[in-house]
């Protein structure tokens, strides 16, 4: 009893170390490859749209992060149209295991600018899940958003973890779409 005990003190406080020397970094190209297996990855396990399986799409996508890196908006049609959005596409990570996840987040509508921000993805590597990376890595996300700023986010009905994450967070459910989509916020102040 006493040894498992102690095994599990030791598994945890090592979990912590690494968690302490994980960090965010603004994604480069290199990192592109990256960031689209693990969509893909999510995409077939219903974490993001079906769509995302298709060749075409994963073409559209890695051009859109090839313009976020390059300082380029994106362009998205939505409830209100065509809308040109200005996001950031990021990485986390430790000098222990390299890249671990990403997240990628823009302004919420065409304007707002840094009052409101949402996060379109996020993801972890598989290998890495459970030991407290998502929650890192989305505590960093909030903290590297302007204080005045209202958070957004949307989880597909597969998003279980990522869902239960955010609302321990502090995000607070506001709808629920058809489809099931959850759609969340979280204001700073």
């Amino acid at each position: 009893m006493f040894c498992q005990t102690m095994s599990n003190f030791l598994k945890n406080w090592k979990n912590k170390r690494e968690l302490k020397s994980s960090g965010v970094r603004v994604a480069l190209a290199e990192d592109i490859d990256f960031v689209l297996r693990q969509i893909i990855a999510g995409a077939e396990s219903g974490h993001y749209g079906e769509h995302i399986l298709e060749g075409e799409h994963q073409a559209n996508y890695r051009a859109m992060f090839h313009g976020l890196i390059n300082g380029q908006g994106t362009a998205t049609l939505g409830e209100r149209g065509v809308e040109r959005k200005s996001g950031s596409l990021w990485i986390y990570g430790n000098n222990r295991f390299g890249d671990i996840g990403f997240f990628f987040a823009s302004e919420k509508n065409e304007g707002s600018g840094e009052d409101e921000i949402e996060l379109l993805m996020a993801g972890i590597e598989s290998k890495h899940q459970g030991k407290g990376h998502g929650t890192n890595m989305i505590r960093i996300f909030l903290s590297i958003c302007p204080v005045e700023a209202t958070l957004y986010a949307r989880c597909y009905p597969a998003s279980k973890v990522m869902y239960s994450l955010l609302l321990n967070i502090g995000f607070k459910k506001i709808n629920t779409k058809s489809g099931g989509t959850r759609e969340l916020q979280f204001n700073k102040t």
